[in-house]
């Protein structure tokens, strides 16, 4: 009686409609017979449903049950999951006939969806039809409710997402695709473009075209290539006001729409061209007519076939109506992308390293964390991030770093152990200990890249291995950073790095430029201000997964400093007419192995021009020219019209010139490699030059230099090693600059 006044009441206070009712009756509550009113009313109106108990399926009978417990204890209780709950404490039995209730539901659920009527569920919020499924207990909820079971549920822990949609599952089963392409399906948003990238038979091609193609396997990329096609076969669709799918959009009829279709979806409101869609676009199109031509030949469709490759002929006529545009635009940003002011700011790189270090090690020595999902993803993002801007390498590759590479890398299997003990070098002995190097699958799969991993990283890598069960990482993800939720795929680089600097705020000043490509485009500039042997030039491309012509065009800024200082000075000076004659063969060593002050006046020999001809310059306008003495008898072993050159009528003092000497790239390289520690050392002082017996020994390894005496090629060695260390210095000063 109690309770059926309780509920009355509780009835009564949930809705205007009860309370019209009750006016339209014009009954008094206190009259009423309380026990009657809710299954009278209910009935009648629909109002009070909420109180009925709901019967339940039997998976033992099928009998509907509204006293489901009762009824399995008097007709079941044989059953073993029924006798094995009758023995457990009280709130396990609970747990245990709850999981019963979801067996019944579920099969009673598989046989609703065959006969195409809607789907039963644990309880009833609204009139909501949309019912998932856990993919942990296998309870059915409302879409719009189960994500509060999900986080009660233990038995969804460690399962993707928790959420299954049973139709849209039992569907997908029935495909005839690959196991991997069947769990990405099963990924796709419930939208239009989605309910296509499931059911269209083009779209499911592409994606195991891709997928076999891809040695990593990345799920968004082929996801996202899919997606793209359905979009534009809906596009499509609304364009020529009927349903199409991807088999209409090989057919020469559907161009001209074909073509729209790529406009509108590459053109913003503002009518600005969005030229790296319309690209990609271009080239999804050419995978698709070898995929579709392909497919037809299997079938012996010929005429499809056909016209397949009618079509490829048409889109390679047609190519550049459409797509030479963009093509011009992508270039242009990407030239675009090479200044100075596009990359990071150095003031922001050094915020952003100090702020991961000290992040990465206050959460590894925090004893109070609890290491659940929130703190793995932290430290997963601080990590990745690191790793990302230290190695410059792509957004996307120290992301999907695998356990399998990383035990290699801890375990230094890439390292030679005889060679490490040949190392003398101190510096090159605590680099090696310093690192771990991992290699993996790089751009396009087609080689490996390496992956350097700092000591100040080792902790949070061996932190994230250990704490994977508790953040409720699924056994079968082999990344290390992995994402959570029982998800098998890995985080996005872009997405690490987009957290990290938004956790900074106004500590950066451009946090837009801090991302994985800026980095690679500042790593590539500095090394190429370095003047460093050939050999570490090929060493560093090989670690930035490009060749040099590569970065020269794409990654690296342009010297432009270098053309200014160099280039210019010279230009200038001809463009003030300050040269003189000289013998054709000094011509070329202003910029050949030598580097010289800008202002400097070279003794060039003009075609058509006479010494005569040359305007008269003022002695004090002519820049100061440094020159190295010579002796005596160097001097008159000159022959006579190089004197005459050198040593003008006009000059009083004894005169004074410098000993030329071509460098070629080889003998200069030789140089560099061989004294390359005086090049590099003691930046913060003014260094110190090989001695005597170094250079000897260089000679007589390098025959070089043998129209001199040994004393004449001991000085023009070591003036080398100065001035190339000279010219280093300078390049560094300039970027700091």
């Amino acid at each position: 009686m109690r309770s059926s006044k309780e509920g009355f009441l509780k009835a009564k206070s949930s809705g205007g409609q009860f309370e019209s009712l009750v006016t339209t009756l014009k009954v008094s509550l206190l009259s009423v017979n309380i026990t009657v009113i809710p299954a009278r009313l209910g009935v009648a109106f629909g109002c009070l449903k909420q109180l009925q108990r709901p019967k339940r399926p039997c998976p033992y009978c099928g009998e509907f049950q509204a006293q489901f417990v009762r009824h399995l204890k008097r007709h079941h209780r044989n059953e073993d999951a029924v006798s094995a709950a009758l023995d457990l404490p009280v709130v396990e039995q609970r747990r245990a006939f709850a999981q019963i209730r979801k067996k019944g539901i579920f099969e009673k659920n598989l046989a609703l969806l065959q006969q195409g009527e809607p789907l039963l569920r644990e309880r009833r919020y609204g009139n909501s039809q949309d019912v998932k499924m856990c993919g942990g207990c296998h309870g059915f909820f409302s879409s719009k409710q189960i994500y509060r079971h999900k986080q009660v549920c233990d038995m969804s822990q460690g399962i993707r997402g928790g959420a299954v949609d049973l139709k849209k599952a039992v569907s997908i089963a029935s495909l005839d695709i690959s196991d991997e392409l069947r769990d990405m399906v099963k990924c796709f948003r419930d939208d239009p473009a989605g309910d296509l990238c499931r059911t269209d038979t083009l779209i499911l091609l592409l994606g195991e075209y891709l997928l076999a193609k891809s040695i990593k396997k990345e799920k968004h990329v082929i996801m996202a290539e899919m997606r793209l096609l359905a979009n534009l076969i809906i596009e499509m669709s609304l364009l020529k006001g009927q349903k199409l799918n991807g088999e209409n959009v090989m057919e020469l009829d559907n161009f001209n729409i074909l073509s729209k279709a790529v406009t509108a979806m590459t053109h913003r409101e503002s009518g600005e061209q969005k030229s790296g869609l319309k690209l990609r676009l271009g080239y999804l199109l050419k995978k698709l007519i070898n995929i579709s031509k392909g497919h037809y030949i299997q079938l012996r469709m010929e005429t499809k076939a056909a016209e397949v490759e009618s079509f490829r002929a048409l889109m390679k006529l047609k190519w550049d109506m459409l797509f030479y545009s963009a093509q011009v635009q992508v270039l242009a940003r990407r030239n675009a992308l090479r200044r100075p002011q596009a990359m990071p700011l150095e003031k922001d790189v050094m915020a952003l390293r100090n702020f991961l270090l000290k992040e990465m090690a206050s959460m590894c020595s925090d004893v109070r964390l609890s290491w659940d999902s929130h703190d793995f993803v932290r430290l997963r993002n601080f990590t990745v991030c690191r790793l990302t801007m230290f190695n410059a390498r792509r957004g996307g590759e120290p992301a999907r770093l695998t356990m399998k590479e990383w035990e290699d890398a801890a375990a230094g299997a890439w390292v030679d152990p005889q060679r490490v003990l040949s190392i003398t070098d101190p510096l090159e002995q605590a680099l090696v200990s310093e690192y771990k190097l991992a290699y993996q699958a790089g751009k396009g799969s087609k080689k490996l890249v390496p992956v350097l991993i700092p000591l100040d990283s080792w902790d949070a890598m061996n932190r994230l291995i250990k704490i994977r069960k508790s953040a409720c990482i699924s056994p079968e993800n082999v990344f290390v950073f992995a994402n959570t939720s029982g998800s098998k795929d890995h985080v996005i680089g872009w997405q690490a790095m987009k957290y990290v600097t938004m956790m900074m705020g106004q500590e950066l000043d451009r946090p837009d430029l801090l991302i994985a490509d800026k980095f690679r485009h500042r790593m590539s500039t500095l090394f190429a201000l370095l003047d460093v042997p050939q050999s570490q030039r090929e060493t560093f491309y090989k670690h930035m997964g490009h060749s040099q012509a590569i970065n020269e065009a794409v990654y690296q800024s342009p010297l432009a400093l270098n053309e200014v200082v160099h280039v210019g000075g010279f230009l200038q000076t001809v463009d003030q007419g300050l040269v003189m004659a000289a013998p054709r063969s000094q011509q070329c060593n202003r910029f050949e192995g030598h580097q010289r002050d800008p202002t400097e006046v070279q003794h060039l020999d003009l075609p058509g021009v006479q010494q005569h001809d040359l305007p008269e310059v003022p002695q004090h306008d002519l820049p100061e020219v440094q020159q190295r003495d010579l002796s005596g008898d160097q001097q008159r072993n000159l022959p006579g019209d190089q004197q005459r050159a050198v040593f003008p009528e006009k000059n009083v003092a004894a005169p004074k010139v410098r000993r030329y000497f071509r460098w070629d790239a080889t003998a200069t390289q030789l140089v560099k490699d061989y004294f390359h520690q005086y090049l590099t050392a003691g930046f913060d002082s003014k260094g110190s030059l090989p001695g005597k017996s170094q250079v000897i020994e260089f000679l007589r390894e390098f025959p070089i230099l043998e129209k001199f005496t040994e004393s004449e090629k001991i000085d023009l060695v070591k003036t080398k090693v100065f001035n190339e260390r000279k010219k280093l210095r300078s390049n560094l000063e300039a970027l700091k600059m």
